[in-house]
């Protein structure tokens, strides 16, 4: 339990401005972090006696990796075996490789989430997804996976996000890719089993809406500048910090 508490310490000064900013302060944490691990494990500081990881642990220590930028880290201990990892310890890895539009890691813990037992991808993920292709300057990859992740567990991503792929799309003037994002979001609430889905509440909006618009509202440019007069900003620490679902259309435009 205290071996928990200081790891949690580690934690939150890695997300300190000052740390962050600063390379021999964030180096000094995580090299404090692992040395608690470490003793957790085989009891080589006499202070810290070998309690073994458990699974808050590991989240712990695989969230301060990707804040204190080494979620390189973060995968090794997922892949050490010592502790079987939940959906937040993929969820946090994937959210942070997505962070640095790395699509190639986002896909492959994203495989590995679905090979896992038990484990299934959530709303987190799905948002994670389309933000990694938001990152990479790819709309393609975000719609592929907004897709996918619909077809194979009936998830979606935070609506915001998924009108953020639409925007990229119409700057880039890829018109197909623009249709394509329209066809999806049709598919999906043309479903039966769209109603059950858990980021229900964000397209709640987009359903009513969509039933009330002339053919023409349709087109993609029609529906974006319909759903960027909200102004609501983006509260990304939700998704970081909590396994939530975040409510209603927000300002797009802050990215």
């Amino acid at each position: 339990v205290h071996a928990n508490y200081i790891l949690k310490a580690y934690a939150r000064a890695l997300r300190l401005p000052r740390v962050q900013k600063d390379l021999k302060l964030r180096e000094a944490n995580l090299k404090g972090l692992f040395d608690v691990l470490d003793s957790m494990k085989d009891g080589s500081n006499q202070l810290l006696p070998a309690v073994g990881l458990d699974l808050y642990s590991l989240n712990t220590a695989v969230k301060a990796c990707c804040v204190g930028g080494v979620p390189l880290k973060g995968l090794e201990l997922l892949h050490s075996g010592e502790i079987r990892p939940d959906l937040i310890s993929y969820n946090t890895l994937i959210w942070a490789y997505a962070k640095a539009g790395d699509r190639k890691n986002c896909e492959d813990l994203l495989t590995m989430l679905g090979n896992a037992t038990n484990l299934t991808p959530n709303f987190r993920t799905s948002t994670a997804m389309v933000k990694a292709g938001l990152r990479a300057g790819d709309p393609a990859f975000s719609i592929s996976a907004m897709q996918s992740l619909w077809n194979q567990h009936q998830i979606l991503p935070d609506l915001n996000y998924a009108l953020m792929a639409l925007d990229q799309c119409l700057s880039q003037r890829d018109e197909f890719e623009s249709m394509r994002w329209v066809d999806v979001v049709k598919q999906v609430l043309e479903s039966r089993s769209w109603m059950r889905v858990e980021s229900l509440e964000n397209f709640i909006y987009l359903k009513k809406w969509l039933r009330e618009a002339r053919s023409g509202q349709l087109q993609p440019q029609a529906i974006l500048k319909r759903f960027k007069r909200e102004e609501v900003a983006i509260d990304e620490s939700l998704l970081w910090d909590k396994e939530v679902r975040m409510g209603g259309p927000k300002n797009i435009n802050n990215k």
